[in-house]
């Protein structure tokens, strides 16, 4: 299952009961409530549609995010254009409370990757032969030392590596801070969310 089928699923389920309200709709904006029909705030979402600056702004239980394509746009083709394509919509991201996620993990092995390569016996050989000519004892020595380094370079949700870090990789080979950008980063769900949401409230809006 990827990212995309796991939040969607994910949305189902808090979405069940939630309703759409078209608040506004001319011809300059499309405003919409999506809010569970008990009227809790949990997982409600606002959704301002400017029709003639083409921006989408979303703000609730979920965050808050400004999308804007700078053209003229139609509500069902916004819809249509962040379903399922989430880095498009990202990329059209003005200002965003959530975005790209770092978990140490996964950096650690995204980087571990760029390093030695993704084939197992290349990946193994590039290893014993880096660390041959190394200072350190074992491969495990490196790689607690690039999780130690990984740990200390996400700082509020975001990635950026120390010197140390950046040492240690460019060691391997002088190339590799060309890894760093997006090193291991997931889209955060509540993106995934956003777009679902829209997506939902607009068919049961008819829009």
């Amino acid at each position: 299952m990827n990212e995309w089928e796991k939040y969607y699923k994910h949305a189902e389920r808090h979405f069940i009961d939630h309703s759409a309200t078209l608040i506004q709709d001319t011809d300059r904006f499309t405003i919409i409530d999506w809010r569970n029909r008990n009227g809790s705030s949990d997982y409600y979402v606002n959704f301002i549609v400017d029709k003639k600056r083409g921006s989408l702004i979303v703000s609730g239980d979920l965050g808050e995010s400004i999308a804007t394509w700078h053209n003229p746009i139609k509500v069902n083709d916004l819809k249509n254009y962040i379903f399922k394509d989430i880095p498009y919509y990202m990329s059209k991201f003005q200002c965003s409370s959530d975005g790209l996620v770092y978990e140490e993990s996964d950096v650690v092995e995204s980087l571990l990757e760029a390093l030695f390569g993704t084939d197992d016996d290349d990946y193994a050989e590039n290893i014993e032969s880096y660390i041959a000519a190394s200072d350190f004892d074992s491969f495990d020595d490196f790689k607690e030392e690039i999780a130690d380094e990984v740990q200390k370079s996400i700082h509020n949700r975001e990635f950026h590596p120390t010197d140390r870090l950046y040492e240690l990789a460019t060691d391997v080979y002088p190339d590799a801070w060309e890894h760093f950008n997006g090193c291991g980063a997931k889209i955060d769900g509540r993106v995934y969310l956003w777009a679902i949401a829209f997506n939902m409230a607009c068919n049961q809006l008819g829009l």
